[in-house]
């Protein structure tokens, strides 16, 4: 069997992650991988670790998401089908 990739868009609120919770109930081995809490932890620990920012601005290149996660120690883990964003083995968000 191949794989499916179900996108779902939506305003704050509007019942996509609810969605989702039922349609992973219906598929085989379906997992929620919810990119929102994803940047949701990033611009936190960015918050929490302010300097961090300034230093990586000062290499003169694009901030690039792959960058920020590498510097923070970020970690997506599913547990329970559904995302879970680590930073130093600690929770940050989800599950």
């Amino acid at each position: 069997m191949s794989n499916l990739v179900i996108g779902i868009e939506g305003l704050v609120g509007s019942g996509k992650t609810s969605i989702c919770r039922e349609l992973i109930k219906q598929i085989p081995n379906s997992v929620l991988f919810n990119a929102g809490e994803l940047y949701r932890a990033v611009v936190y620990l960015m918050l929490q670790k302010g300097a961090l920012l300034s230093n990586l601005k000062k290499t003169g290149k694009k901030l690039e998401i792959r960058q920020m996660i590498d510097v923070l120690k970020i970690e997506i883990k599913i547990e329970n089908q559904e995302t879970v964003v680590y930073s130093n083995r600690s929770k940050i968000i989800g599950g």
